[in-house]
């Protein structure tokens, strides 16, 4: 689906063809339409090129490994998402239609086009997707950087972050200060998973929202119009590591056998007058006395920067090692997945069905044969509760059972398996099942986004990720 929704707008590179007549015959549009910036050129994930109106092409912000400050402009954002509203009878006469009846056709590599893929077709308009807006961009996975960003436009918000809202806007600003603080970069760890041995942490919905954070909707006016004047001070600048510089210059293990992680000085985004200037505002906030918040700044950063430092000598040392592994040559990306794979802490991989299926309640016994699993038509009074694998016609108790054993088949789960009895049991499960395979490709993606940029090789790393777990789960 990221293929079609989220193409690559090449508007820039297409119009450096500077006849209209060839422009038009390679296009599919008018050269003067894209020059006055009403139509835009993208690039789709097979590599095919198509026009589209720019009102239908919005920045989304992907990652926050891209961001480098705490303000969100769209001018920042390279990446487009596909965002169409409307019914497809209303956008007959435009070039958008076109490229929405490609994705109906197309399957970009795969056995099923994509506005027939479950996501898409479980919409009334496939091709409406929605995307989390708000003022307060929370990222799940982050390395060393602590950075909470601030969308003033309310730009599209990729699943992969999450977005945070005050009941009272009016104190969004003051939150935002208060999230960017090095207090909650020192407390947010602790709730977090840990990814790896690279000094990934993954902090999901559940820990976001027990996360202890000074509560801005008790605090007074005064205090929070000082946050924000805080907040508003970091400005555009970049936000960097909160790891001592000497440990990010390290090049080679020799360079690392005298270093300590003990703090020898600050890391440069801990020596910002505009960050320790925030710093002291949200602990005066917190009610810490005046002349005791420079020891307790002095300890924070002390521990904030010990913690860090840690991280970046195991993972600079787990980096040593897969060079030492890889003898010079290029690791392909079966084995990039591997080490990934087993870097991941055991907690984070959960097998199917075993720990998904619900405690205490009566389960159905099920022969399912292997091969391919395709559900009948929901409308099909006959067929509705049953699943086509195969050549084989089995009948389930009710959809809801249909649809978790097609979930069984696709998973390779076969011969006699066990599923809920109760339909709302079945639902929940695939739910369950569909929420953290979900959860586990924005974690495959994140990190392997930081093994290379090259998006084909990223894809081919998840790939290779996804057949491990599946056979983890085997």
């Amino acid at each position: 689906m990221r293929q079609l929704l989220l193409p690559l707008d090449i508007s820039e590179e297409a119009l450096h063809e500077p006849d209209s007549k060839e422009f038009r015959q390679r296009y599919r549009c008018r050269r003067d339409e894209v020059l006055k910036g009403a139509v835009s050129i993208v690039r789709a994930g097979d590599g095919s090129e198509h026009p589209i109106e720019t009102e239908y092409l919005n920045p989304e912000i992907h990652s926050l490994m891209t961001i480098d400050s705490v303000q969100i402009t769209a001018s920042k954002i390279k990446r487009k998402v596909l965002l169409v509203h409307e019914p497809m009878e209303a956008i007959k006469e435009k070039h958008v239609i076109n490229y929405i009846r490609y994705g109906q056709r197309e399957t970009f590599g795969g056995e099923t086009p994509v506005s027939k893929r479950e996501t898409c077709a479980s919409r009334s308009r496939w091709y409406d997707i929605d995307y989390p807006e708000g003022t307060i961009v929370l990222p799940i996975i982050v390395q060393y950087r602590h950075i909470v960003s601030w969308n003033p436009e309310h730009l599209p918000v990729n699943h992969a972050l999450m977005v945070v809202e005050c009941g009272d806007k009016n104190r969004n600003k003051a939150l935002a200060a208060v999230l960017n603080s090095t207090l909650v970069a020192f407390i947010k760890p602790y709730f977090s998973r840990k990814l790896g041995n690279e000094a990934n942490t993954q902090l999901d919905v559940y820990a976001a929202n027990i996360l202890p954070v000074p509560n801005v909707a008790e605090m007074p006016k005064k205090t929070v119009e000082t946050l924000a004047a805080a907040f508003d001070a970091l400005g555009d600048r970049p936000v960097t590591p909160l790891v001592e510089q000497r440990l990010l210059d390290i090049r080679s293990l020799s360079n690392l056998k005298d270093q300590q992680a003990e703090p020898r000085e600050l890391p440069l985004e801990l020596q910002q007058p505009d960050r320790q200037a925030l710093d002291k505002a949200v602990l005066k906030a917190l009610g810490i006395p005046e002349n005791q918040i420079g020891k307790f700044l002095e300890r924070l950063y002390h521990e904030v920067t010990l913690f860090w430092n840690s991280a970046r000598i195991v993972e600079f040392q787990a980096m040593e090692n897969r060079k030492r592994a890889k003898k010079g040559r290029v690791a392909s990306p079966r084995e990039v997945a591997q080490e990934i794979f087993e870097s991941l802490e055991p907690a984070l991989i959960r097998r199917f069905p075993n720990d998904f299926l619900p405690d205490d309640e009566p389960l159905d016994t099920v022969e399912l044969p292997e091969g391919k699993a395709k559900l009948y038509d929901s409308a099909d009074f006959y067929d509705t509760d049953a699943l086509a694998v195969g050549s084989n016609k089995i009948t389930l108790r009710h959809r809801a059972q249909a649809e978790l054993a097609r979930v069984y088949a696709d998973l390779h789960r076969t011969a006699f398996v066990k599923l809920p009895v109760q339909a709302k049991s079945c639902e929940r499960m695939r739910r369950d099942w569909e929420s953290y395979a979900s959860d586990m490709q924005t974690i495959f993606r994140e990190l392997a986004s930081e093994r290379t940029e090259d998006e084909d090789r990223q894809d081919a790393i998840v790939e290779e990720l996804n057949r491990l777990l599946q056979l983890t789960n085997g």
